[in-house]
């Protein structure tokens, strides 16, 4: 019977403590996170957790989640939290949230952040009981469309900002249940339109934010430019909104685009795609150039089925060409583009045929892993002296790739479209020499000539204090030889250093006399430029007399 009376003495006492006017006593700050006014602000930001802490005190204010790892909130997560006034749930692993979380026991709460979650969609009902909110942003997210109803009961609410979103569309009665909203926030976002009337309840509308989408300034969104024009101020950066499709009207404001019925047209074919050949592992484009406002529906067939595009095999925005990022063996086929809109009937190309040949030592293409040439077989072993190539790097070690009968290797670049038979050959100077030198530390004196000079020639030249003038006259001949013309037809040749970004740049001044001879050499000069065949900047200048040829190294 003792025993009895004291059990009921303890649980009056603690009743009389729980229903007193005592002060309360505030929760400690929870060792991951980061509290100020004692317990009013907990910011437990990139703190590593999976949930809520459970240490987190009742009478918080003000809770920020950021950067964690919460991919899922409990029934009730926030139900003794009715003091808290913001709620912020950045940068997590939310993909929905619950009905039952977000419940009617936060009666303070006036703002909520939900950027930077994997939301795929947001189901009706989850805002229903947060009445007090006045601000809402849901930004980064995954989100395509949002449900008309989602935003019931929100009735104070006056900022939303829903940038940097998916959206594409979004129904006509999204703002029907926040009248009071001021400020309004969609850039960024995959909207070529919007449904009239969508605005016809937002009364209270004093910032209208709808920069950076795609969007189609068409008899369907010609409602927008009066709307905007009846109610000026309210759209933010008018200047950069601006219209992307259809073509007359690319990069005009919207608000500037009349409502017109001209602004629809049925869909035509412009161009369709062509057979095709191509290699794996490669980049291709299947054209597909379409008209039509709106811009019309773009469907692509495979072999009489209809394609499923990814983030390999997609189309771009307002452009009906089938772009494959990364071309498999298994994507050829037949296709076949088709495309139409509300204006008028179905378009078709015709049917393009598709062949893709796996990457291998025999396809005459250079890639990571091979050569461009077949000397190594399967193993693509570079090749050697005196074998075919197209390029310097399929010849083994310090070879490079030669036309038969040329001298310099550093100032003849092979262009894989020549069709002149090449083969490896040890080079007349060593190889990437210009390349080292423009690399190296080397400062032109004395001694630096005879360095110079040793390593344009090959010749071992002992004495510090050769002359520059004779690596000018070896060079005048070995360029006459590039250019195949006497040495009568250049004039002189100058060779200097210049300091660039602290890098000494090889410089060579060629002037041709304006004569016959001169004129060859021009040409061939021009020739060479254009063929890609000069490794090196080079700039051509005249007069009345002369042309100057600047070549940088």
């Amino acid at each position: 019977m003792v025993q009895f009376h004291q059990a009921a003495l303890v649980y009056w006492v603690v009743a009389l403590l729980c229903f007193s006017t005592f002060p309360v006593v505030r929760g400690q700050c929870p060792d991951v996170c980061a509290c100020t006014g004692a317990t009013d602000t907990v910011d437990c930001t990139g703190a590593g957790l999976d949930a809520v802490p459970s240490d987190v005190a009742p009478d918080t204010k003000i809770l920020i989640m950021t950067s964690n790892y919460l991919s899922h909130l409990a029934p009730g997560s926030f139900a003794v939290y009715g003091e808290l006034e913001m709620l912020i749930l950045d940068d997590n692993f939310l993909a929905t949230i619950p009905l039952d979380v977000l419940d009617n026991n936060l009666t303070k709460l006036t703002h909520l952040s939900l950027d930077g979650n994997p939301f795929s969609s947001i189901s009706d009902g989850v805002f229903d009981n947060l009445a007090p909110l006045e601000e809402l942003t849901i930004e980064r997210t995954s989100l395509t469309t949002l449900a008309a109803g989602v935003f019931q009961g929100l009735t104070a609410l006056k900022t939303l900002e829903m940038d940097e979103n998916q959206f594409s569309e979004l129904p006509p009665d999204l703002l029907i249940h926040i009248p009071q909203i001021e400020f309004l926030s969609l850039a960024g976002n995959q909207l070529m339109g919007l449904p009239d009337g969508i605005f016809a309840n937002a009364t209270e509308l004093t910032h209208l934010d709808l920069r950076d989408n795609p969007w189609s300034c068409d008899c369907y969104f010609g409602w927008i430019g009066p709307f905007l024009q009846a109610n000026p101020g309210v759209l933010f950066a008018d200047e950069e909104t601006v219209c992307l499709w259809p073509p007359s009207h690319r990069n005009t404001p919207i608000s500037s685009v009349p409502s017109n019925e001209s602004n629809c047209c049925a869909t035509t074919l412009l161009e369709g795609p062509q057979n095709t050949t191509t290699l794996s592992e490669r980049t291709l484009t299947l054209t597909c150039l379409i008209d039509g406002a709106p811009f019309p529906n773009v469907t692509w067939l495979k072999d009489d089925s209809v394609l499923e595009y990814s983030n390999r095999v997609h189309l771009e925005l307002f452009n009906a060409s089938l772009v494959f990022e990364d071309v498999l063996l298994e994507d050829a086929g037949e296709y076949q583009c088709r495309a139409s809109n509300e204006e008028g009937s179905l378009v078709e190309s015709g049917i393009a045929t598709l062949i893709v040949n796996e990457v291998t030592c025999f396809d005459g293409v250079l890639s990571s892993h091979e050569t461009d040439t077949d000397c190594g077989g399967i193993f693509c072993i570079p090749c050697n002296e005196s074998q075919s190539c197209l390029l310097d790097g399929d010849c083994a070690g310090d070879l490079v790739c030669l036309y038969t009968h040329q001298l310099l290797s550093q100032l003849h670049y092979i262009s894989p479209q020549n069709d002149m038979a090449y083969t490896c050959a040890q080079p007349a100077v060593p190889s990437q020499l210009l390349q080292e030198l423009a690399l190296s530390s080397l400062s032109i004196g004395a001694a630096g000539t005879s360095l110079l000079v040793e390593q344009l020639l090959g010749i071992n030249y002992t004495h510090f204090a050769l002359n520059m003038s004779q690596v000018q006259s070896t060079l005048h001949s070995l360029l006459a030889e590039q250019l195949e013309v006497p040495t009568t037809a250049i004039s002189s040749v100058q060779v200097t250093t210049v300091e660039r970004l602290s890098k000494p740049l090889l410089q060579v001044w060629v002037e041709i006399p304006k004569t016959k001879g001169g004129e060859e050499a021009h040409s061939n000069v021009v020739r060479q430029v254009d063929g890609g065949q000069l490794r090196a900047t080079v700039r051509v200048t005249e007069d009345y007399s002369r042309y100057r040829v600047r070549m940088n190294f």
